[in-house]
């Protein structure tokens, strides 16, 4: 029998979610950073130490925030907001 040793980092890189993002939230990314942003949304951006499927997450790039929840292998998008309108809803706080 062969045997394959998979080590920590392999499991780390080989984590990926699924991203799901409805057609209307889609369209507010600009068209040429939409893949990027669904491949750092893959990744698996939040803190690796909590596990909390009820917590909404946020990430900042190109100028918007995705807000988005975590559920098994499943990423969420629940609304992509420009930084600035962002902080005006919450107070000026990221």
């Amino acid at each position: 029998k062969k045997r394959i040793k998979v080590t920590a980092l392999d499991a780390v890189l080989e984590h990926r979610l699924r991203v799901e993002i409805s057609n209307e939230l889609l369209l507010r990314i600009p068209e040429e950073e939409r893949e990027t942003v669904i491949e750092l949304l893959a990744e698996d951006p939040r803190t690796a130490f909590i596990h909390d499927e009820e917590r909404e997450w946020g990430i900042s790039y190109a100028g918007l925030n995705y807000l988005f929840y975590v559920k098994g292998d499943l990423l969420t998008v629940v609304d992509v907001l420009p930084i600035e309108e962002y902080k005006r809803k919450n107070g000026g706080h990221f």
